[in-house]
Protein backbone atom coordinates (compact mmCIF):
# COMPACT_ATOMS: atom_id res chain seq x y z
CA UNK A 1 0.00 0.00 0.00
CA UNK A 2 3.02 2.21 0.62
CA UNK A 3 4.12 2.48 -2.85
CA UNK A 4 0.17 3.59 -4.32
CA UNK A 5 0.11 5.73 -1.55
CA UNK A 6 3.54 7.31 -2.55
CA UNK A 7 2.43 7.05 -6.33
CA UNK A 8 -0.63 9.16 -4.96
CA UNK A 9 1.07 11.75 -2.83
CA UNK A 10 3.29 12.39 -6.22
CA UNK A 11 0.54 13.82 -8.71
CA UNK A 12 1.24 16.43 -10.44
CA UNK A 13 -0.51 19.56 -8.53
CA UNK A 14 -4.67 19.99 -8.86
CA UNK A 15 -4.56 16.70 -11.91
CA UNK A 16 -6.82 14.86 -9.75
CA UNK A 17 -9.42 17.64 -9.44
CA UNK A 18 -8.83 19.29 -12.98
CA UNK A 19 -9.51 15.02 -14.22
CA UNK A 20 -12.49 14.87 -12.57
CA UNK A 21 -13.66 18.58 -13.30
CA UNK A 22 -13.49 17.46 -17.17
CA UNK A 23 -15.45 14.49 -16.65
CA UNK A 24 -18.61 16.34 -15.03
CA UNK A 25 -18.42 19.12 -17.91
CA UNK A 26 -18.29 16.05 -20.44
CA UNK A 27 -21.14 14.38 -18.45
CA UNK A 28 -23.04 17.50 -18.10
CA UNK A 29 -22.69 20.10 -20.79
CA UNK A 30 -22.67 17.60 -24.17
CA UNK A 31 -26.30 17.20 -25.39
CA UNK A 32 -26.43 13.19 -25.20
CA UNK A 33 -23.02 11.97 -23.86
CA UNK A 34 -23.91 7.90 -24.26
CA UNK A 35 -25.86 8.61 -27.45
CA UNK A 36 -28.51 5.12 -28.04
CA UNK A 37 -26.18 3.45 -25.50
CA UNK A 38 -28.26 5.15 -22.63
CA UNK A 39 -28.93 2.32 -19.84
CA UNK A 40 -32.36 2.67 -18.20
CA UNK A 41 -31.78 2.82 -14.18
CA UNK A 42 -33.85 2.84 -11.25
CA UNK A 43 -36.53 6.37 -10.70
CA UNK A 44 -33.85 9.27 -9.51
CA UNK A 45 -30.90 7.72 -10.41
CA UNK A 46 -30.01 11.19 -12.08
CA UNK A 47 -29.49 12.22 -8.60
CA UNK A 48 -27.56 9.84 -7.51
CA UNK A 49 -25.48 10.62 -10.31
CA UNK A 50 -25.31 14.14 -9.33
CA UNK A 51 -24.48 13.16 -5.75
CA UNK A 52 -21.61 11.06 -6.48
CA UNK A 53 -20.47 13.66 -9.53
CA UNK A 54 -20.14 16.92 -7.22
CA UNK A 55 -19.26 14.65 -4.22
CA UNK A 56 -16.13 13.49 -6.12
CA UNK A 57 -15.72 16.81 -7.18
CA UNK A 58 -14.78 17.99 -3.98
CA UNK A 59 -13.33 15.03 -2.38
CA UNK A 60 -10.63 15.86 -5.10
CA UNK A 61 -10.33 19.29 -4.44
CA UNK A 62 -10.35 18.46 -0.30
CA UNK A 63 -7.53 15.61 -1.28
CA UNK A 64 -5.36 18.50 -4.21
CA UNK A 65 -5.70 21.39 -1.61
CA UNK A 66 -4.17 19.04 1.23
CA UNK A 67 -1.57 18.10 -0.57
CA UNK A 68 -0.70 21.56 -2.37
CA UNK A 69 -0.99 23.83 0.55
CA UNK A 70 -0.77 21.44 3.66
CA UNK A 71 -4.13 22.87 4.94
CA UNK A 72 -6.63 20.09 5.80
CA UNK A 73 -8.54 21.52 8.35
CA UNK A 74 -12.28 22.64 8.23
CA UNK A 75 -11.37 25.67 6.08
CA UNK A 76 -10.43 22.96 3.43
CA UNK A 77 -13.55 20.92 4.10
CA UNK A 78 -15.30 24.67 3.44
CA UNK A 79 -13.46 25.54 0.34
CA UNK A 80 -14.19 22.25 -1.41
CA UNK A 81 -17.89 22.14 -0.46
CA UNK A 82 -18.03 25.82 -1.82
CA UNK A 83 -16.29 25.41 -5.29
CA UNK A 84 -18.17 21.89 -5.77
CA UNK A 85 -21.49 24.12 -5.29
CA UNK A 86 -20.60 26.64 -7.04
CA UNK A 87 -19.79 24.56 -10.30
CA UNK A 88 -22.93 22.45 -9.95
CA UNK A 89 -24.81 25.87 -9.89
CA UNK A 90 -22.95 26.60 -13.03
CA UNK A 91 -23.76 23.49 -14.91
CA UNK A 92 -27.89 23.90 -13.76
CA UNK A 93 -27.55 27.71 -14.89
CA UNK A 94 -25.03 26.26 -18.10
CA UNK A 95 -27.86 23.50 -18.77
CA UNK A 96 -30.97 25.46 -18.31
CA UNK A 97 -29.58 28.25 -20.96
CA UNK A 98 -27.29 27.12 -23.21
CA UNK A 99 -27.09 23.06 -23.77
CA UNK A 100 -29.59 21.87 -26.82
CA UNK A 101 -31.61 19.04 -25.26
CA UNK A 102 -31.12 19.67 -21.58
CA UNK A 103 -32.55 21.21 -18.97
CA UNK A 104 -31.66 22.84 -15.76
CA UNK A 105 -33.18 21.29 -12.05
CA UNK A 106 -33.06 22.49 -8.53
CA UNK A 107 -33.62 19.12 -7.09
CA UNK A 108 -30.34 18.14 -9.57
CA UNK A 109 -28.25 21.17 -7.79
CA UNK A 110 -29.39 20.16 -4.22
CA UNK A 111 -27.98 16.39 -4.88
CA UNK A 112 -24.64 18.46 -6.13
CA UNK A 113 -24.61 20.45 -2.76
CA UNK A 114 -25.83 17.50 -0.78
CA UNK A 115 -22.84 15.58 -2.79
CA UNK A 116 -20.10 17.71 -1.84
CA UNK A 117 -21.01 18.14 1.88
CA UNK A 118 -20.73 14.47 2.84
CA UNK A 119 -18.27 13.31 0.66
CA UNK A 120 -15.74 16.29 1.71
CA UNK A 121 -16.35 15.42 5.17
CA UNK A 122 -16.01 11.56 4.06
CA UNK A 123 -12.77 12.74 2.33
CA UNK A 124 -11.46 14.51 5.59
CA UNK A 125 -11.99 11.36 7.30
CA UNK A 126 -10.37 8.90 4.57
CA UNK A 127 -7.16 11.33 4.13
CA UNK A 128 -6.87 11.89 7.99
CA UNK A 129 -6.51 7.91 8.02
CA UNK A 130 -4.41 6.88 4.91
CA UNK A 131 -2.20 9.94 5.10
CA UNK A 132 -1.65 11.16 8.60
CA UNK A 133 -3.40 14.09 7.86
CA UNK A 134 -4.19 16.73 11.19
Amino acid sequence: MKPLKNYILKLPPYLPTLVVALAICYLTLVPDPFGDETPQLFPYADKVAHFLMFGGFASVIYFDRGRSTGSTDMTAVFVAVLLSSIAGGIVEIAQALVVPGRSGDFPDFIADCAGAVVCAFAARMVCRKMFGWK
